[in-house]
């Protein structure tokens, strides 16, 4: 674990997800937990597997809001 530690350190995560049942509320605090300082974690989001071939719009918008190119 110590070296998937290393790889994120000083990146920011991006933690999305389908889902077809529960659990998403504690995927980011799990995923946070486990990752520690050593990189940040933002909000996740879930696009619900039923739906999630008409979600193509709302995870564009999700990526976007998140993710800046340098």
């Amino acid at each position: 674990m110590t070296q998937s530690k290393d790889a994120l350190k000083s990146k920011t995560v991006c933690v999305f997800q389908t889902n077809g049942g529960g659990g998403m509320q504690r995927v980011g605090k799990e995923f946070a937990e486990v990752v520690g300082d050593a990189a940040k974690v933002l909000p996740p989001k879930a696009f619900s597997g039923s739906s999630v071939r008409r979600a193509t719009t709302a995870l564009e918008a999700f990526v976007t809001e998140r993710i800046t190119v340098k």
